[in-house]
């Protein structure tokens, strides 16, 4: 782990000549980082551009631009050489696009074209000469494409698109004696259509191919397909999805490019002209092509930009990043807190503005309990079996945690902007033990204390539904034993945090919540010292958190109009997850050793991961208490890992799609809020890999599971709610058949979700 602190300079400039509906763009950007510690990572990228548009007759428009640029490669990079040079790598690039439209009637043709060249610079390794040849990753892409368009009606379109391109390194081959230049394509059918001005929703399907010059690749073949909506669902507030899939290149070995199914998620409000907070996050899914290996990029942010003049502002963001490969030793995670001022040309509000803006605030101060399940996970890496055997491995378990907490918030018209400190402890741990002759390790996390900042939206009824990021201090005990000896590490950890949470009221007082919270800590080592390096622990925590809290200033319940939403009725939603997946899992080992000796293994496997699906179903309504049952289908890349190299086993469960029933019981707080408890049965596709020294099994299997939890759900409008919903699933034993016995994996589940519920 490397902590450092980073002054970033991002100058901006750009001009504007415009003639009617003509006009031409000329600027240039700029990003300065200067790092207080490990000033080798110092970075200046640069770009400068110019665009524009000319219409070459009422019924035709012309646009083009070009660029270079200087950027630096970042280390969470796939590519090796970025990742082990000295400095960053810098590369250079240059683009250029031009494209021609014309309409005619209700249809539009499109044509363009767009090329981009990339020179990458050789680096140093830091262990002295050669260099890094980064040359063969040089290379030229040239696009070309065409697009019709048909007008439905004035808010309706659908399209074909297609498009041809070129990719050529400029070296025959690269430093693996791979070519890697190639041709191909992509052809898509899509629609779009706007509701009413406040909801624009595209969606497009199609095919990607790519064929590729060197006969060791193979050519691919793969579904297109993306979309994206914005919508404006309240004043001030604008929210962004959007999903897309591209063919990337690499020059990974064995690896002709990747493709990269990307989904992103950004909200932003102003809550007055001078005051605007915004968050979001977004996934990625890696498959490289002629390769078993499999990423998952994810990331989350959250901040706040205040105006102290027009324009002049200040502002905070905090971040976090992580990698999940289905190969360990490329996972990482990054937590990033960032400070800003800046200052635009253009106003952000007009002189005056504010004047008339309204600048009333509500301070509201609470304590409160709260209680859930959290789901420790911890990345070990260490050596194994040699100077050059390593091991990396996923373990985790859940465990039963609890706070008080205390905060202050001060409402800014429909906003709550607050500040939260808590203090609990927690019943979390997991072991590994590999008796008699093997290593017996175990994280057991125990008291903590934490502050954080929250951004929360009022809704009807004084609902607040809110984002929070900050920092925690967690202990952290460590055991680890090996051949006799023994080492013990008992130490309080910082870590990063961000989630999101709801809040609603039962009474003019109290109120009752709900949270998601996700930690990252500092990764340490521990080891039983002699001839036995240490291993490294790097352990995050997802907790989902209920509590009740006691006001001491009435709640706000008039901010936002009341709504008539009926719980009553049938709906269908979409929902993303994230939780933890572990497996207990027991087999017959052979232990190090002269000579070697019969062992088994009991060790508690696992890790976080994402799930997104779909849902619907009917709920009846007597008085306030509310009933009935729910259907659910979701996609899963959760998936712990070990594996250890290069002679050892490697073994992974990956959960992979679920199919669900359940039924809920709960009761409507006025019509402000649904407080519900779900008991159901599930079944999930499970993929279980397991090799050894020559042994290789695999098993696709699907496993029913019961699955308990609850949640809260609240309403944005007469016809939409936001809903908390978690749930507790276990899936019993599943047995796999490896030499010389059986592995024996229990399995289970804690899974929170977020999700959006519209009414039939």
């Amino acid at each position: 782990r490397l902590d450092d602190i980073v002054t970033v300079i991002n100058p901006k400039f750009n001009y504007a000549f415009e003639k009617g509906v003509d006009r031409v763009n000329l600027g240039a950007t700029s990003e300065i980082g200067r790092f207080a510690t490990y000033s080798s990572e110092d970075y200046k990228d640069f770009n400068l551009y110019t665009n524009g548009r000319h219409r070459l007759d009422p019924m035709t428009i012309a646009v083009w631009g070009a660029n270079i640029e200087r950027e630096h490669e970042a280390r969470d990079s796939i590519e090796p050489s970025d990742q082990i040079g000295a400095v960053p790598t810098v590369y250079w690039h240059t683009g250029a696009y031009g494209a021609v439209s014309r309409k005619m009637g209700n249809k539009t043709v499109k044509l363009g074209v767009t090329y981009d060249g990339y020179n990458f610079e050789d680096v140093a390794t830091g262990f002295g000469p050669p260099d890094i040849n980064n040359d063969d990753r040089d290379r030229d892409m040239l696009t070309a494409g065409a697009r019709l368009t048909h007008d439905l009606d004035n808010a309706t379109e659908i399209y074909a698109e297609g498009s041809f391109d070129l990719r050529e390194y400029r070296q025959a081959v690269d430093d693996n004696t791979f070519d890697r230049d190639s041709r191909g394509g992509r052809g898509i059918f899509g629609w779009r259509k706007q509701f009413g001005g406040t909801v624009d929703v595209e969606l497009y399907a199609g095919i990607i191919y790519q064929t590729f010059d060197d006969e060791r690749f193979s050519d691919v073949v793969a579904a297109d397909y993306g979309g994206s909506l914005s919508w404006r669902p309240l004043p001030g507030t604008s929210v962004r999805l959007k999903a897309n899939r591209t063919l990337e290149e690499t020059t990974l070995f064995g690896v002709s490019s990747y493709l990269r199914s990307a989904a992103s998620l950004n909200v932003s409000q102003t809550i007055r002209d001078d005051l605007r907070v915004y968050g979001g996050g977004s996934v990625a899914s890696l498959d490289f092509q002629d390769s078993t290996r499999r990423d998952q990029l994810t990331s989350a942010w959250l901040g706040i930009r205040k105006y102290v003049a027009p324009k002049v502002f200040i502002g905070a963001e905090a971040a976090y990043q992580e990698r999940e490969s289905n190969l360990p030793v490329n996972d990482y995670t990054e937590s990033r807190v960032m400070a800003r001022v800046g200052v635009e040309t253009d106003d952000a509000y007009a002189e005056g503005a504010l004047e008339d803006a309204d600048l009333s605030s509500n301070v509201d101060a609470y304590v409160g309990v709260r209680g859930g399940v959290s789901s420790l996970a911890t990345m070990l890496d260490g050596p194994r079996q040699g100077p050059n055997g390593s091991l990396t491995a996923d373990f985790g378990d859940f465990g039963l945690s609890g706070s008080v907490v205390g905060g202050i918030a001060v409402d800014i018209a429909k906003w709550s902007l607050g500040l939260e400190a808590d203090i609990g402890l927690a019943d979390v741990d997991w072991d590994h033990s590999r008796l008699p002759g093997g290593r017996v390790f175990s994280v057991d996390r125990n008291e903590n204390f934490g502050v954080s900042g929250l951004i929360g939206r009022r809704l009807s009824g004084g609902s607040l539904l809110y984002g929070r990021a900050g920092v925690r201090l967690a202990n952290f005990t460590t055991n680890y034993e090996r051949t006799g000896n023994t080492a013990r590490r008992d130490e309080t950890e910082l870590g990063f945090e961000y989630g999101v949470g709801v809040r609603a009221p039962v009474s003019s007082n109290i109120s009752l919540s709900m949270e998601y919270v996700h930690s990252a800590f500092d990764d340490y080592a521990l080891g039983v010292g002699g001839n036995n390096p240490p291993d490294r622990f790097a352990n995050t925590e997802s907790a989902v958190r209920f509590g009740a809290s006691y006001h001491f200033n009435p709640i706000p319940r008039e901010v936002e109009p009341a709504v008539s939403y009926n719980f009553a009725g049938g709906y269908w939603g979409l929902q993303v997850g994230h939780g933890g997946f572990a497996s207990r899992t027991t087999g017959a080992r052979q232990a190090e050793g002269v000579p070697p000796v019969d062992s088994i293994l009991n060790a508690d496997f696992g890790d976080t991961g994402f799930t997104f699906g779909g849902l619907a179903g009917y709920n009846f309504q007597t008085g306030s208490f509310v009933y009935g049952a729910e259907i659910d289908a979701e996609l899963a890349q959760q998936q712990w890992d070990h594996f250890r190299q290069p002679n050892g086993r490697v073994f992974s469960v990956e959960k992979v799609a679920t199919l669900g029933a359940s039924v809920r019981a709960g009761y409507a707080v006025s019509s402000n809020a649904l407080v519900y408890g779900r008991v159901g049965v599930v079944g999930s596709l499970f993929d279980t890999d397991f090799s050894n020294s020559g042994f290789s099994g695999s098993q696709e299997q699907w496993r029913t599971g019961l699955r308990f939890g609850g949640g809260i759900e609240v309403p944005v409008s007469d016809s939409i709610a936001v809903r908390l919903d978690y749930t507790f699933t276990d899936y019993g034993t599943h047995l796999l058949a490896t030499p010389p016995g059986d592995e024996r994996y229990d399995t289970q589940e804690s899974l929170f979700r977020l999700g959006g519920i519209m009414k039939l």
